[in-house]
């Protein structure tokens, strides 16, 4: 997130010299972090699905050895919402403090 404000602090620059507004100069971060916020929520439901995938077939062999039934399930969809809203506010959280900081040491 810094290297994006990083990259368009020129723009910022002449926004805060125009006379825009904090929230008009934050908001496109704010979107940024949002979409890298999902981005990584998504990334991370299908790391922990390849590792269930991965570990099934040995869990199964081994709950099999104790004589007990493993059932495994897919993801309820609560879960990817959660995930996915806990990823997207994470994101915008971190814009957030990230673009703070930097319009603190421009002004």
């Amino acid at each position: 997130m810094r290297l994006a404000i990083e990259a368009r602090l020129e723009e910022v620059k002449v926004l805060t010299l125009v006379g825009a507004g904090r929230g008009y100069v934050r908001r496109p971060f704010l979107y940024l972090g949002a979409a890298y916020g999902l981005g990584g929520a998504v990334i991370a439901a299908m790391a922990i699905s390849a590792l269930l995938l991965f570990l099934e077939e040995p869990l199964v062999r081994l709950f099999g050895s104790y004589g007990r039934d493993l059932e495994t399930s897919g993801f309820d969809p609560i879960f990817h919402v959660v995930l996915l809203a806990s990823g997207g506010a994470l994101g915008v959280l971190g814009a957030i403090v990230a673009s703070s900081q930097r319009l603190n040491r421009l002004t």
